[in-house]
């Protein structure tokens, strides 16, 4: 065998596919705390793990934390950070205060009856699958 050769077991993971549009069970399968790609930003990748369905490739989320600059310049922007933090959290039964929450309480964390579709990300053209979590009650 020559040296320019891998031997390695490729055809032990095959590709896993997108699940059908609809509503599905999430669980959490793990989480990162980091900074943005353009420093700037505290970030949460969180990866989900659809429930019942098997092949189908964890499905990503990316939950972007504002920062001070934020609340002074564009205000909106900071709330829309928040809320969508809020309703993931929700969905997934975790509990926050008025000053943040604890993300060790996302480990294994289940959501039911998320509402998932499909679709092409802008920089790469790869369809994927993308959770779209429900609106939390107004005023909370």
């Amino acid at each position: 065998m020559s040296e320019s050769f891998i031997q390695v077991a490729m055809g032990d993971a095959p590709e896993e596919g997108l699940c059908e549009e609809g509503r599905v069970d999430l669980r959490i399968i793990s989480k990162e705390v980091k900074d943005t790609k353009a420093g700037d930003r505290k970030l949460l990748a969180v990866m989900m793990a659809v429930e019942g369905v098997p092949d189908v490739s964890p499905i990503m989320e990316h939950l972007t934390f504002p920062n001070a600059k934020d609340w002074e310049t564009d205000e909106q922007l900071a709330k829309n950070f928040l809320r969508r933090v809020k309703r993931f959290c929700a969905a997934f039964g975790i509990t926050w205060q008025a000053d943040g929450f604890d993300v060790s309480q996302l480990n294994g964390a289940t959501a039911e009856d998320i509402l998932v579709k499909i679709e092409v990300g802008k920089d790469d053209g790869v369809e994927r699958n993308k959770a779209i979590f429900p609106r939390i009650e107004a005023g909370q």
